[in-house]
């Protein structure tokens, strides 16, 4: 049984590098790489 989710993610290529992105309902700061 699958359980409902409250965040959107996708998934970024380019050559060989990947970029994944979660986003979730919060205050509307942005965070990469865990720097604001």
């Amino acid at each position: 049984m699958s359980t409902a989710t409250d965040f959107t993610s996708a998934t970024g290529r380019r050559k060989t590098a990947v970029a994944r992105v979660s986003l979730k309902p919060g205050s509307g700061s942005i965070t990469i790489n865990e720097r604001s």
